[in-house]
Order: C-alpha cells, then sequence, then structure tokens
C-alpha cells in the first residue's frame, strides 16, 4: 500500500466517510507505530475541535476530502509501506492541520459581522440590535460585531454617546480609548475622543475600569480619565449636551434623562433630594423644545407635585416628588 492510500484511509476516517474494512486496515497501520497512533490522535483532535465549534458557519467535510481527494491523485509518486508510514501519517496530519486553519479562517471571516454606524455633522440616534440606543453626538460613530451582540453586548465608541440601555440580564460593555464601561441597564455619557474622556450617570450604576483600577457611580456621578488615573466626582454638570435631545420630547422617559436635558438646554444645575424617585419616576409630553424655562418648571411641578426651588439663576433644588 502505498502513502496515497494511507492518506485517504485517515482523512476518510475523519470525516466519517471510511468503510468497516477499511477502517480495519487503518487500525492495523496505527496499532504498528505508537508514534503513527500519537500523529493520528492529533489529526483526530484538530477535526473534532473544528467541526463541534457552535456557530453559523458550517464546516463542509465532504468538500474539504474531495478537495485533498483531487491533490492526492495528481502525486504519482509510490513509497513503500514500511519507510512510509511515519511520513504519511505526518503528512496527512499537517494537510488536516492545513483544513483546520483554513476553517478558522473562513469561520472569522464569517462570523466577525462588524456595523460601523456613523453621525457625521448632526447628532443621530443609533438603535442596537437588542433594542439598546446610543445618541451619537456630532462627528462620532460606535462598531460592534452584530453576528455575536445576542452573547456579548459590546460596542466600540469613538467620540460621545449618551447610552440608554435596555435591561436583558446580559451586560453591556462601552469601550473607549483607554477605558471600558459596564452595566447592566442604566442611562450615561460617554466621552471617549482622547482629550477629555470621562463617564456620567443621568440614571443607574456603572462600573468604569481600566488597567490599573475600577470605579462604581451612581445618578448624578461621573468620572474623568486622565491617562490611567480615573477620577470620581458628584452632582456632575450635563450643561454641555444640548445635541442629545434636540426636540425635546418623551414617552415614558426617566425622569433622570429629562431633568438633565433641562439642564442642558438653559445651562442650569439641577440638585435632587430623592435620586431612587427619579429612578421610578416617568415622564411623557410632546416638544417642550420651545417653551421657557418658567414653564417647563410649572408642568414638571404639576405632574410630580413636586417644588423647585431657585437657590440662584443658574442653581435650582427639586424637592420630594411624586409618581403619578
Amino acid at each position: 500500500m502505498d502513502n496515497r492510500n494511507i492518506d485517504l484511509l485517515v482523512h476518510k476516517k475523519v470525516t466519517n466517510q471510511i468503510t468497516k474494512e477499511e477502517g480495519l486496515l487503518l487500525d492495523q497501520l496505527i496499532a504498528s507505530d505508537k508514534a503513527v497512533k500519537a500523529d493520528a490522535d492529533n489529526v483526530q483532535s484538530a477535526w473534532d475541535a473544528a467541526l463541534t465549534i457552535d456557530n453559523e458557519v458550517q464546516f463542509d467535510s465532504k468538500k474539504a476530502f474531495n478537495q485533498f481527494l483531487e491533490k492526492t491523485r495528481s502525486q504519482d509518486q509510490v513509497v513503500p509501506i514500511q519507510k512510509a508510514k511515519i511520513f504519511s501519517i505526518k503528512r496527512v496530519m499537517y494537510a488536516a492541520a492545513m483544513f483546520t486553519i483554513a476553517f478558522f479562517a473562513v469561520n472569522l471571516l464569517t462570523k466577525t459581522n462588524n456595523t460601523t454606524i456613523s453621525s457625521d455633522n448632526t447628532s443621530f440616534t443609533a438603535v442596537l440590535p437588542e433594542g439598546s440606543e446610543i445618541k451619537l453626538a456630532p462627528h462620532s460613530s460606535i462598531q460592534f460585531d452584530k453576528s455575536a451582540f445576542g452573547k456579548e453586548r459590546r460596542v466600540v465608541l469613538n467620540g460621545n454617546g449618551i447610552i440608554h440601555v435596555t435591561k436583558t440580564g446580559a451586560p453591556f460593555i462601552v469601550q473607549g480609548k483607554d477605558f471600558e464601561v459596564q452595566v447592566m441597564g442604566t442611562t450615561f455619557y460617554v466621552a471617549s475622543n482622547g482629550s477629555n474622556d470621562n463617564v456620567r450617570v443621568l440614571e443607574g450604576k456603572v462600573e468604569v475600569r481600566n488597567q490599573s483600577s475600577k470605579i462604581q457611580i451612581t445618578d448624578k456621578q461621573g468620572v474623568s480619565i486622565k491617562g490611567n488615573q480615573l477620577t470620581k466626582s458628584d452632582n456632575v454638570d450635563f450643561s454641555d449636551l444640548g445635541w442629545q435631545n434636540d426636540n425635546m420630547e418623551y414617552n415614558n422617559t426617566p425622569l433622570s434623562k429629562v431633568l438633565a436635558d433641562i439642564e442642558s438646554k438653559f445651562s442650569i444645575s439641577i440638585a435632587v433630594k430623592s435620586t431612587e424617585a427619579i429612578r421610578l419616576c416617568t415622564f411623557t409630553s410632546g416638544s417642550l423644545a420651545k417653551l421657557p424655562l418658567a414653564q417647563i418648571i410649572s408642568i414638571m411641578e404639576s405632574t410630580y407635585s413636586t417644588k423647585f426651588i431657585k437657590k440662584s439663576d443658574k442653581e435650582y433644588t427639586l424637592g420630594s416628588i411624586s409618581c403619578k
């Protein structure tokens, strides 16, 4: 038996196309030398690993075998079995490894379905596959793997964005330049522009981390990132986020986000006595964009049976609120 036949037997075995008689013959050849057996086991392991990967790529083992068959048909050299046993099995191992590498390469190219969304010159709201939304500032972009998003919700942010995360039970990760933010469900702002990187929470709780440390923050708290240093701050300012909701229209929107929009539009600061209450309350209305601050405050006071206390032209305190 020449080396071509040994190659064919091994590949028939790993592709489940070998007959009973051929299987017995191959077992006898492998049993005759421990080194040959070890090499054949390695080939089997490589194929098993490739064929049991759980994703949408279907590895066509018959096609791979037929391609190998065509290749062996073009070879005319005949080598006696006693001299060719180990060499032949190693050739098969190499060929199987090449098929496995090719499989992983195809798998990587097919499975990695990167999607990039950019905002260009105006702000833009991107809706992610599971319902989360990212309001991108002008000249910002996100990138994510659409095919893997159900298992790992990871978004790479370049620029600035406000993220409203849908609660699914799976972690949500925003990857910045030299840091990342992980959250289960919340609304927060991330600036990842390399010059003034920071994270600010409108509602909920997130963890900001880099290679050296991590910090958890909640409503109205923020973290600034400079190099490897994370710095936490309370009562952060949202007045620079005027692009986040130009129309100021709301539909069961968390009150924390509505207050942040008001702060941004009128360049004011609103302190709250109960962060728990603003997490529970939601707000629905038509556009508030053209209304003066005094009228918006009156609407909010009537809606939540509360009072805004004016401390200065730029500072207000929101009293206890009642969700209706």
